[in-house]
């Protein structure tokens, strides 16, 4: 057993749990993940998700650590659409690359930890320019970096030490100092701190100061490129339009009826769904019915009713239209209506935002700014159906407008079109993510009674499942009224 090994096994979650708050949770974390994955876990990952489930979040990596378990208490019935709901790249590039988040630093950026067995390696994501770095081959390891790390800063505090000449790799000449670099030597080819990252910069300065070197190690998983081959259909599942890199990776050379890992395997699925690749996607979902992972067969079980059954999960209508877009190049408007200058003739009726919009189309017809103008003071006095015409005519000349669509949406929403108004909003979140389009979406679910599918939008814009839960329940139940929804809906 290393020294990093037997620390890990007989002190630091030891250590941990003086700092922190026993939790009584009833829920087997561990457990669920291996259910939702599909396959166990190495010993030490357990150990640290086991500690994690029993104590509160506040413990930590030393002082840089909180932890955050939010995949693992997954207790929908399909796990896929509960993603989904939640809408975010964080929870997605845990299942694409067969890791989970164990803990968030002082700077934001996530720690994970890889499922395999036999390579419990621990990587860093950057939220803020969104890429996976190796970081230790083990959780073993990097509680020991954490160790050597601490030891010293305390060290140096109780000397006095000033630790920006060890930076440049000056070291004073005090015995001790090579204690602590044949504690790091004993890391190295376990530990990368090799990469620059904002918030690791304290350790790799220091760390890389006292070692004379910088300690470099390489991953054993393909954890990395798993994330950056499948980061653009992550942000398509996240309402945000990507293209596909024009290098994607060709089907394995074995052929896709030999993939049996559940990483691998949700790529292909969502990659023939996007890419139009039918006939793959249809026998790959077939042959993940009975996979061992449930997030495989939750994804495989969404994608055909997406394919096959277009009138079911109306609330992911974002998923089809980024499918179009992918496959058409671009979305047409859906809504064909020839408008002639009459409707443009000036109207008594015309406050002067209508009239001197309908001059400058008079002279421009093809300006599709005014025409999204012209939507939106229609919409603002209450004609609807004039409203939808001219947002209409607006996305003949630019189907990619976020605002033509969220103006159709309003117009069509008003004239109780909730499946129509629905398509708009969707179409109108595929560019821009605004509040204003989450809200008036939910308020369309209301309208329409679709229940079940506000809860989860609710969720998806981190309102608590209870707090959602109540606040629908309340307006079924008429104690809130639809006009006060709106408000509502703003406080939340």
């Amino acid at each position: 057993m290393t020294k990093s090994e037997k620390y890990f096994k007989s002190s630091f979650l030891e250590e941990l749990t003086t700092t922190t708050e026993k939790t009584n949770a009833p829920q087997n974390i561990v457990k669920g993940i291996e259910g939702l994955f599909g396959h166990s876990m190495s010993e030490s990952v357990r150990a640290l998700l086991q500690f994690l489930q029993d104590y509160k979040s506040g413990a930590g990596f030393g002082q840089y650590f909180t932890t955050d378990l939010t995949l693992p208490e997954i207790d929908a019935e399909n796990s896929f659409m509960w993603l989904l709901s939640f809408g975010q790249i964080e929870l997605f590039a845990q299942v694409f690359t067969n890791s989970v988040l164990i803990g968030t630093d002082s700077g934001g950026q996530q720690y994970y930890v890889n499922l395999d067995a036999n390579h419990p390696e621990v990587f860093l994501h950057n939220s803020g320019v969104l890429d996976m770095k190796f970081l230790a081959d083990s959780p073993e390891s990097f509680a020991y970096l954490n160790r050597v790390y601490e030891d010293f800063m305390l060290f140096a505090d109780d000397r006095q030490i000033d630790v920006e000449p060890i930076i440049d790799g000056k070291l004073p000449d005090i015995p001790e100092i090579s204690l602590f670099q044949k504690e790091l030597r004993l890391l190295s080819g376990k530990i990368n701190l090799a990469d620059d990252s904002d918030v690791y910069s304290n350790y790799q300065e220091i760390c890389n100061g006292l070692n004379s070197s910088e300690l470099m190690a390489t991953p054993s998983t393909n954890v990395m490129d798993a994330y950056d081959n499948a980061f653009w259909i992550m942000r398509m599942l996240t309402h945000n339009f990507e293209t596909p890199p024009t290098d994607m990776n060709p089907s394995p050379k074995s052929g896709i009826e030999h993939l049996e890992n559940g990483t691998d395997l949700l790529y292909w699925l969502w990659r023939f769904y996007f890419t139009g690749e039918d006939s793959s996607l249809n026998n790959l979902c077939k042959r993940c019915e009975n996979h061992p992972s449930k997030i495989v067969k939750d994804a495989a079980f969404v994608i055909d009713k997406l394919h096959n059954k277009p009138n079911e999960f109306s609330e992911l209508n974002f998923l089809r239209l980024q499918r179009d877009r992918l496959l058409k190049g671009s979305i047409p408007p859906i809504f064909e209506k020839e408008i002639g200058a009459a409707f443009l003739k000036p109207d008594k009726q015309d406050d002067y935002t209508i009239s001197s919009t309908k001059k400058m189309l008079l002279k421009n017809p093809d300006d599709h700014r005014a025409w999204d103008q012209l939507a939106y003071a229609y919409n603002t006095i209450k004609s609807w159906q004039k409203a939808q015409i001219a947002a209409e005519k607006s996305l003949a000349f630019n189907p990619n407008s976020y605002y033509a669509w969220f103006q159709h949406g309003i117009a069509l929403h008003e004239q109780k079109r909730y499946e129509e108004a629905l398509l708009s909003y969707d179409h109108a979140l595929c560019y821009n993510g605004h509040p204003n389009l989450w809200t008036n979406k939910i308020l369309v679910l209301l309208e329409a009674s679709k229940f079940s599918e506000a809860i989860g939008h609710l969720v998806h814009q981190k309102i608590k499942a209870d707090v959602a839960s109540e606040f629908v329940t309340k307006y079924q139940e008429g104690s809130v009224k639809l006009e006060e929804v709106e408000t509502l809906l703003g406080k939340l």
